[in-house]
């Protein structure tokens, strides 16, 4: 994922809690948390596709194959704005937390109150 920012009409504590929540449950994540008042780590795990194809192969000792996950770090941090708060978006994420971040969007965008900059 590429780096972005959002201009969110929220406070930046009020933001990132909103956030906190709604990430915890995305698929392949395995931890959220806040690192400091201003920012939020999402960290999140994917099995790589040569795993697969190793259990497969290999089965039954392939199997150990499936242990492996590529770890990704999703780094989000928030600085108060005349109207809210800017969001900086950068790191490396799973499909299922990409997933969670367009459904964050959409429903920022259904109350007005994000844009991109």
């Amino acid at each position: 994922m590429q780096s972005t920012t959002w201009q969110c009409k929220q406070q930046p504590g009020e933001l990132l809690d909103w956030i906190h929540g709604r990430m915890a449950g995305a698929k392949h994540v395995t931890a959220v948390a806040r690192s400091s008042p201003t920012s939020l780590d999402v960290t999140s795990a994917a099995l790589p596709g040569w795993a697969i194809a190793v259990a497969i192969l290999f089965f039954p000792v392939g199997l150990l194959a499936l242990l492996a996950k590529s770890p990704r770090l999703l780094h989000m941090r928030a600085e108060p704005a005349d109207d809210g708060t800017l969001l900086h978006i950068d790191g490396a994420t799973t499909p299922g937390v990409q997933s969670r971040l367009v459904e964050i969007w959409n429903q920022l965008a259904a109350d007005q109150r994000v844009t991109v900059r």
